[in-house]
């Protein structure tokens, strides 16, 4: 479930949420139980859209260590952008978190620079050889569990909507068909 997003300006969204083990237990053992299923939930903490901006990283770093996260996570759209892209990829190489491509990564691996736009190709001029083979070495999904599927929009498209319809009126949010659909 959606716990908390705190957006920084220029980037670094950050979830939270509550992944728990599912438990079949008899009504008698419920109670007794109860105490060691609370011990079990894993606090999540899904950073995406950092685009570059190291600071607003080590704010949200910050902020989920505060709340006591017990898995953080990087959904993409890492380094594109005007601030301090290289840093930021050495911040996020060394922290070694399950960390996936988002559509920046893909188009600063497959496009030629001078398609690339502003903020990709301020990124591109920046980065060393060993950030670049780390962003291609980045799967576009990763399975943490059965339950948790990490990707950058959806697992078949990193520019198509998951949660949502968005069209020439608008966004709404999509019919549970369309999502289970777009999950694969």
């Amino acid at each position: 479930s959606h716990v908390s997003r705190v957006p920084m300006k220029q980037t670094a969204k950050l979830w939270f949420a509550h992944a728990i083990p599912r438990v079949c237990i008899p009504r008698r053992m419920a109670r007794e139980s109860a105490k060691s299923r609370r011990k079990s939930i894993m606090l999540i903490a899904a950073i995406s859209d950092i685009h570059g901006n190291l600071p607003a990283l080590e704010a949200v770093l910050a902020d989920a260590r505060k709340r006591g996260c017990t898995q953080l996570v990087n959904l993409g759209n890492i380094l594109s952008g005007p601030l301090f892209p290289a840093e930021t990829a050495e911040r996020l190489m060394a922290l070694g978190l399950p960390t996936i491509r988002g559509n920046h990564e893909r188009q600063l691996l497959e496009q030629s620079s001078d398609r690339m736009g502003a903020s990709d190709a301020y990124a591109h001029g920046r980065l060393d050889t060993a950030q670049r083979e780390w962003l291609r070495a980045l799967p576009v999904s990763l399975r943490l569990s059965r339950e948790v599927l990490l990707c950058h929009g959806t697992p078949r498209n990193d520019l198509e909507y998951f949660l949502e319809d968005v069209g020439d009126s608008g966004a709404r949010v999509a019919a549970l068909d369309d999502v289970i659909e777009r999950a694969g």
